[in-house]
């Protein structure tokens, strides 16, 4: 019985967007009565309901922040969650020494003790230029004037009538936090300078700048997170609404997150903000919880959950004595990482396009910094391809798959992506049959052979068909992507590989609809 290997017809291309498990080691390279201090590193901050700070020198600072998730149904609190936080990130270069305060923003609560049993918005998570080491004040127009990068918070659930979904529609996040339709009313989310509306009539409440403003029914379970979350309602499927850098609309039957913001040379700057341009922050972005974004410490998300988070990672490096008379070298730094294929690098102030690289080691020379000689930061970096398995299965009836326990009753290709050890994609492809056992699997018996040479091959194949028939041929990548098709008439054939870059693919023939050969061939050029 012959098998048959197919794949998804699908555009050559392939995405993967973060890198994972970052590991640094340094190298120091000095000469004479040189005195150093400085440091690469990163620090983390977890949610702890008051302020906290980091003391940054001169150089350059990864700052990247998660919002806090809705407060969770509290009658079904495996099963129906809270909006998931946003997540922004932004590269800044301080030339003087400064104090960042972080705040964390924490998951908005219920309780079932209530009738309706709805909870309260996520808190925000913002890094700003003013607060008080350890206090759990939030709320002043100084902090919220002073923020230079936010992430939004995710809106609280509407009581256990309206749990009918695992997620509710109300992330918070990027710089306009996510609109959606609920029970035939739009919900629009909050802006970068503006809260959400919604087309429902009575007891909406608009988000504040900074904040999510509390609902005006009765309440007293539902509480929205540290750091802008607004309260829900007992007495009305009213959840809380998301704080951010403006706080989600309150509304039934669902409440928005709150947006998130990051501060550049173009970015929106309200009448009275305080930071100046020494601030500005470049390789900015901002997106909502219903996005996949980087996980705090390390691997990938579909939005955040849970309380909130901040990372600082750091790139300073300081002359603290320079004699004249006395000569000396450069500093030397040498980073070792790697980032995913199609990825991008974004640590320790170096931004590099995974995509555009061929797998190896890439030296990258990020900046220098002048105290009579230069001063030197290298990134040998490494491009990982990933995984691709392929795994072929004949199965009467029906299949259970056990990589993800689904069961399948049709032919076809199916896919199952996770992520490996080393952070990068790893992909099963499964080409499925399923047949009847007392008919058996059909296959085209009319063709006799087909040759493909030169292989491996260069900028062309010759294909020779035996038997004349008229052919379809289709050249599949390892990701199952369609990159070639043609169509073949008589026994000889010459086809132009010249577009396609080095590597495996599949090349699979089909006569009058029925696919008799798939072979494996190698492009190297």
């Amino acid at each position: 019985m012959k098998r048959i290997l197919l794949f998804m017809v699908l555009a050559c291309s392939f995405a993967k967007i973060f890198p994972q498990n970052i590991t640094t080691t340094y190298s120091y390279t000095w000469k004479y009565d040189t005195a150093y201090k400085g440091q690469i590193g990163q620090t983390d901050f977890s949610y702890t309901g008051s302020v906290q700070t980091f003391n940054a020198s001169p150089g350059t600072y990864t700052l990247e922040v998660w919002g806090a998730q809705g407060g969770n149904d509290p009658y079904y609190p495996a099963s129906v969650f809270g909006g998931r936080g946003g997540y922004s990130v932004g590269e800044l270069h301080l030339v003087n020494s400064v104090t960042l305060y972080v705040y964390v923003g924490g998951q908005g609560y219920g309780s079932s003790s209530s009738s309706w049993g709805s909870t309260g918005g996520g808190g925000a998570t913002d890094i700003s230029l003013y607060g008080v080491a350890n206090s759990t004040t939030w709320n002043s127009s100084s902090h919220f004037y002073s923020r230079i990068i936010v992430a939004g918070g995710g809106g609280g659930v509407h009581g256990k009538n309206y749990a009918s979904s695992t997620y509710v529609g109300n992330d918070g996040g990027g710089y306009t936090s996510p609109t959606f339709t609920a029970n035939n009313y739009t919900i629009t989310g909050s802006t970068y300078n503006s809260s959400g509306t919604s087309s429902y009539g009575s007891g909406v409440v608009a988000g504040s700048f900074g904040y999510a403003t509390g609902n005006t029914y009765c309440n007293n379970y539902s509480y929205g997170g540290w750091n802008g979350g607004g309260n829900g309602s007992d007495c009305w499927a009213n959840g809380g609404a998301g704080g951010g850098w403006y706080g989600g609309v309150t509304s039934w039957s669902h409440s928005a997150g709150g947006s998130g913001y990051v501060l550049t040379s173009s970015s929106y700057k309200p009448t009275g903000y305080t930071p100046t341009s020494d601030y500005y922050m470049t390789n900015a972005n901002s997106i909502a919880g219903n996005t996949t974004m980087p996980a705090p410490g390390g691997g990938t998300e579909l939005g955040h959950s849970g309380n909130g988070h901040a990372t600082i990672s750091y790139n300073t490096f300081t002359i603290d004595h320079i004699d004249s008379s006395i000569s000396y070298t450069y500093v030397t730094t040498t980073i070792t990482d790697f980032v995913c294929k199609n990825g991008i690098y974004n640590k320790y102030g170096f931004s590099v396009d995974g995509s555009t690289l061929s797998s190896g080691v890439h030296t990258y020379t990020h900046f220098t910094q002048t105290a009579s000689k230069d001063s030197t930061t290298i990134l040998n970096l490494t491009i990982k391809p990933g995984t691709t398995d392929f795994i072929e299965i004949d199965a009467p009836y029906s299949y259970t798959w056990p990589i993800n326990g689904e069961t399948y009753t049709q032919s076809g290709i199916y896919e199952f992506t996770t992520v490996s050890a080393d952070g990068c994609d790893s992909t099963v492809i499964l080409a499925l049959t399923i047949y009847d056992p007392t008919i058996g699997i059909e296959e085209n018996t009319d063709i006799q052979d087909v040759i493909v040479s030169p292989n491996p091959a260069w900028d062309y194949i010759n294909i020779k068909n035996d038997d004349d028939a008229p052919l379809v041929m289709k050249i599949y990548n390892l990701y199952g992507q369609l990159c070639l098709e043609k169509k073949l008439k008589g026994k000889v054939s010459r086809i132009s590989i010249s577009s396609l870059p080095s590597g495996t693919y599949f090349i699979n023939f089909n006569s009058a609809g029925k696919i008799f050969k798939t072979q494996k061939i190698v492009i190297a050029k």
